[in-house]
C-alpha cells in the first residue's frame, strides 16, 4: 500500500500546476461538508467516562482554535494517556498509545526548546 500510495504522490507533482489554479475558496463548500460529517460523530461519545470524553472535548476543541489538525490530535491523544493514568486505568492504554503520546510531548516541546535557545 505504501508503495502504491508513494507513486500516486509522484504522479501528482505532474498535475501540480493545473489543480493550483483552483482557488481556495472553492474549496470551502467541501471543507464545511466534511466539518459537519465529523460533528455527527459526537453522539457516539461516551460522556459518562470523564477519561475518554475529556480528550474528546480537548481534540474537538483545538483543532480550531490551533488552526492545526496535528496539533488537535496531539492534544487529545496526550490528554487521553495522562487522563487514564491519573484514574488508575493504565491497562486500558495500548503500548503504542504511550510512545504515540512521547512522539507528541517531543513535537510540542521542540518549539519552546528553539525559543529559549535563541
Amino acid at each position: 500500500m505504501a508503495v502504491i500510495v508513494g507513486l500516486l504522490f509522484f504522479l501528482a507533482i505532474f498535475f501540480h500546476p493545473i489543480i493550483s489554479i483552483i482557488p481556495p475558496e472553492a474549496t470551502a463548500p467541501a471543507l464545511i461538508l466534511v466539518g459537519f460529517l465529523m460533528t455527527t460523530l459526537v453522539v457516539d461519545i461516551n460522556f459518562e467516562e470523564m477519561d475518554e470524553a475529556i480528550p474528546a472535548f480537548i481534540i474537538i476543541i483545538m483543532m480550531p482554535f490551533t488552526y492545526s489538525i496535528t496539533n488537535g490530535i496531539g492534544a487529545g491523544f496526550t490528554t487521553f494517556t495522562f487522563m487514564k493514568i491519573i484514574s488508575g486505568r493504565l491497562r486500558d492504554i495500548h503500548p503504542l498509545m504511550y510512545v504515540i503520546t512521547l512522539g507528541f510531548l517531543i513535537y510540542f516541546t521542540i518549539p519552546l526548546l528553539e525559543r529559549s535557545l535563541m
